[in-house]
């Protein structure tokens, strides 16, 4: 085989692709990412801000159950532990940021800390506070940061209903950088439903 057959044999067997067809699916690729990675951000901000009315609709539901089976309202969250898991971040993420709850391991309040009645969400992102007043149960999440809405929720054993809203927090609780700026006391802006 001399040098002449080789040419030969390289132009007319060309097997792959050339720097053109490389280019362009570079390109497409790219334009694929730039639409989808903005939509997935998205969602991953509206399961976070949502994370509290999870959390409230799960124990409220929880606390119906709990009932039923004992006859009397949780007081805490070992009491309420008893009938569904109670997990909790042990830091809050307006504290020591959003990424926080995801290095430190989860609590487990049943063990941690049982007779608490007020706790941090999983995520950090929402304190959930649970009262008892007139012999009816009240769950709130009250949100760390400023575009979640704050969820209430109210069980009362006497008729068996269950009621649940949400509620924009007040704008002026918020600092510059989006943070709740007033102490987890101050929760008047989510405000105990009626039931």
């Amino acid at each position: 085989m001399n040098a002449k057959s080789v040419k030969k044999y390289l132009i007319n067997n060309q097997n792959g692709f050339t720097l053109i067809e490389l280019i362009i699916v570079l390109i497409i690729i790219g334009i694929l990412s730039a639409i989808s990675i903005p939509s997935f951000l998205d969602l991953i901000f509206k399961a976070s801000s949502i994370e509290g009315s999870i959390q409230v609709n799960n124990f409220i539901k929880a606390a119906q159950a709990c009932y039923l089976e004992t006859g009397s309202l949780p007081r805490n969250a070992g009491e309420l532990s008893n009938c569904t898991p109670v997990p909790a971040c042990q830091w809050a993420a307006h504290l020591k940021g959003k990424e926080i709850c995801k290095t430190w391991p989860q609590l487990d309040l049943a063990v941690a800390n049982p007779s608490t009645s007020q706790w941090n969400s999983p995520l950090g992102l929402f304190n959930i506070w649970m009262t008892k007043s007139n012999n009816r149960l009240h769950i709130r999440s009250i949100p760390y940061f400023e575009g979640s809405a704050g969820t209430s929720a109210c069980f009362n054993p006497e008729n068996g209903n269950t009621y649940i809203g949400t509620f924009e927090p007040r704008a002026s609780y918020y600092k510059a950088d989006k943070k709740r700026s007033v102490g987890i006391n101050t929760n008047d802006d989510i405000p105990e439903i009626r039931c």
